[in-house]
């Protein structure tokens, strides 16, 4: 489920492959995806006035309201995003151009902007009191964010809310896989070399100017300039430990992440998925907090027939694990059957796969191969802490520029990525 790609809308990615001049097929999901809350299938349409309509039929009594929050979100989005699309951060946005469309649009920008530090939840509760609904969009943001609505500042949430629709979801052809090995491609034909298996395990400075990493190898590699594209715990904890930090650099950095997650990863018969499945679902089994029953399916093979035999799905399903996977007990990792490790990987299987089968009854029967990917897994080939997925969680005192910004108090040190 990837975003960026449309032709409106947020499409910084759609813009990155143009600049790159590098040809990169995309599948436009019909249906964005498929929310399973409290025995309701709500289908999120790409068109916004059908979804408000499907929205509507769940919460009856809350149509006008969802009428005018989406209609109101609609416009906010159309004059500040998607009218004049802005493809820097905003910590790189040039004043003069953002002065510029905000005298385009002043009253909307105005309003854009005071949703900057206001909670999501503080915005829904200008169109809705009713704590039903208020739970439902309280699961969408922890799903969109890995945040709740209290947690989750409104400017992000407003735009996540209507960007769905505007500029839709997509599935990279051929598998995941095809994007880095597009940007490889590209890298290398402008003189760049990929090395693979070197963790960085230091920045090297000489003069206190950033000049090289160290690699865990042993080997050195010096350039003009550093791009950073990791968390802000390995560059500040790790990375830039020999150098003299300030007491309000280490208060920063020291950001709460997202819950851990657990990835199962499937291979089952086709006929345990009706026809009418969506290839993206959420399930919501519990409106009142988010636990470890809340699941997000991804059947990949709906999108793409040619990653699996016509008689297969695949299917991968991701959730939060809410263990304490950094136990001594975990942190030496053995596979043999008795190591504690083991057990819980057995556990946390077993309790995805009873979760899947009470959505596709016969998944457990029909099932070919699994194999799970717990917190550690994550951490041990993405780096990402603790197995946290989208890195610092996205709430109020650490948001938009309060993230870690492309430029870092050294001249040649840049970050990119989740932070």
């Amino acid at each position: 489920m990837l975003y960026g790609f449309g032709k409106h809308g947020f499409n910084a990615h759609r813009f990155l492959f143009n600049c790159l001049e590098e040809p990169f097929e995309v599948v436009k999901h019909d249906l964005l995806y498929t929310v399973h809350y409290k025995g309701n299938k709500i289908h999120f349409w790409p068109d916004i006035d059908l979804f408000i309509e499907e929205l509507s039929s769940v919460f009856p009594g809350q149509k006008n309201n969802v009428k005018r929050f989406y209609k109101e979100m609609q416009k906010c989005y159309s004059h500040v995003i998607s009218e004049m699309p802005n493809y820097t951060t905003p910590d790189e946005t040039d004043p003069k151009g953002a002065l510029k469309n905000i005298l385009r649009h002043p009253l909307s920008y105005l309003r854009f902007l005071s949703y900057l530090n206001i909670s999501a939840e503080k915005l829904l509760r200008q169109f809705f009191s009713d704590p039903d609904i208020l739970r439902f969009f309280d699961k969408l943001t922890s799903t969109y964010c890995y945040a709740t609505t209290e947690e989750a500042p409104a400017i992000l949430a407003s735009v996540m809310f209507i960007d769905n629709h505007e500029g839709g979801s997509f599935y990279p052809a051929g598998s995941t896989l095809f994007l880095p090995g597009k940007l490889e491609k590209v890298i290398e034909e402008n003189a760049g070399d990929m090395y693979y298996e070197s963790t960085v395990t230091k920045i090297l400075f000489h003069d206190n100017i950033p000049n090289g990493v160290l690699l865990e190898n042993g080997r050195c590699l010096y350039g003009k300039n550093i791009l950073y594209s990791g968390t802000v715990w390995n560059l500040y904890d790790k990375l830039l430990s020999d150098q003299t930090l300030t007491e309000k650099e280490k208060k920063w950095a020291a950001q709460i992440p997202t819950y851990p997650s657990v990835v199962l990863y499937s291979l089952v018969k086709s006929a345990v998925i009706p026809q009418d499945t969506c290839p993206i679902e959420m399930l919501a089994a519990n409106p009142d907090t988010i636990d470890e029953s809340e699941l997000t399916i991804y059947i990949l093979s709906l999108d793409d027939h040619t990653i699996c035999p016509k008689n297969q799905q695949v299917v991968i399903a991701i959730g939060p694990s809410f263990r304490d996977w950094n136990t001594s007990e975990t942190n030496d990792i053995q596979l043999d059957s008795t190591s504690t490790y083991a057990q819980w990987k057995n556990e946390e299987t077993h309790r995805i796969l009873f979760t899947l089968e009470k959505r596709f009854p016969g998944f457990q029967e029909n099932l070919l191969h699994c194999e799970l990917a717990t917190p550690k897994t994550i951490e041990r080939y993405t780096l990402k802490n603790n197995g946290s997925a989208a890195g610092p969680k996205q709430m109020l005192g650490q948001h938009m520029l309060l993230r870690q910004p492309i430029r870092t108090r050294f001249n040649n040190l840049y970050g990119c990525g989740a932070g």
